[in-house]
């Protein structure tokens, strides 16, 4: 009877032993699997992390410079009419409108509200910029709209710096 009780245990255990064979098995085969996605994740997400932060620095690195542009051709402004004064309002306006194109591009590239620059802003200086160039060539005195063209322009200014 020993015999029997032995044999039946050895083979118990080989059941046993080849169940432990196969449930390591397939948890290396889980394991690996995991690995091959976590790799193929890293690989497919980080070019894109790469792209978004080279995107947004880009972006920020250009608005600064069309402020910077607009900041410096305000300052060369005539208190009177003056073509000379039509041409600085006109790069003025330019680049005005290229942050704000800026300010589009990357909102439509990154997702619906993530605009660098509150679009008010823009549009209230491109307003301002409106205003200006109708008292120009009306030869109306411009120095009210000087003023609030340069504040709202150091405001652009100190938002565009704020960006990082």
């Amino acid at each position: 009877m020993n015999r029997g009780s032995y044999r039946g245990d050895r083979q118990h255990g080989h059941a046993f032993g080849g169940a432990s064979r196969s449930s390591g098995l397939i948890r290396n085969i889980i394991i690996a699997v995991l690995a091959v996605a976590l790799a193929a994740t890293l690989i497919i997400t980080l070019p894109k992390m790469n792209y978004s932060s080279d995107l947004r620095s880009l972006t920020i690195e250009r608005i600064q410079r069309e402020c910077d542009t607009a900041i410096t051709y305000s300052k060369y402004l005539s208190r009177t009419a003056s073509s000379n004064s039509n041409a600085q309002l006109a790069v003025i306006r330019s680049s005005v409108y290229s942050i704000q194109v800026l300010n589009e591009t990357y909102a439509s590239m990154e997702g619906t509200g993530t605009h660098l620059i509150q679009e008010t802003v823009l549009t209230s200086i491109l307003t301002v910029i409106d205003n200006y160039y109708t008292r120009l060539t009306t030869g109306t005195n411009t120095s009210d709209n000087q003023t609030d063209l340069s504040n709202q322009l150091d405001q652009l200014q100190a938002l565009a710096d704020a960006l990082q």
